[in-house]
């Protein structure tokens, strides 16, 4: 069957605006947003996946260093799983608690859990001295 030019392109387009015309309004948030703005947003709550953040967390607790990982790049790994966890004010916290747990060197976990309560940054620093 011949069809004219650009006939599948409209049949997808009368598709698209059909699945759009049915996404329910985002919440109003006092942004104000512009109808371009809105139907964005529209697009992005039916499109985005959707982020499990006990999920997340798991993977996050899971992570652990793999060898030949050095301190930097195990600890750019855990924020970066960490950005997706939502930790917000204990995000320092839990990068430093994930390292001191799953970091690869007995000593230097050893040597970790001896001091009082260390900032995320005197655990890198220990880490590098042992």
């Amino acid at each position: 069957m011949v069809r004219p030019h650009g006939f599948d392109q409209g049949r997808k387009e009368v598709k698209d605006r059909k699945v759009f015309e049915t996404l329910p309004e985002p919440d109003d948030d006092g942004t104000n947003l512009n109808e371009f703005e809105v139907c964005l947003k529209k697009m992005d709550l039916h499109y985005l996946p959707k982020i499990s953040t006990i999920l997340e967390r798991y993977h996050f607790g899971m992570r652990e260093q793999k060898p030949g990982e050095s301190i930097e790049e195990y600890v750019t790994a855990l924020r970066k799983l960490a950005a997706t966890c939502k930790f917000g004010m204990t995000l320092e916290e839990r990068i430093r608690y994930q390292f001191m747990l799953k970091w690869s060197s007995d000593k230097v976990r050893q040597e970790l859990w001896s001091k009082d309560d260390p900032s995320l940054q005197e655990v890198v620093t220990i880490a590098k001295s042992v």
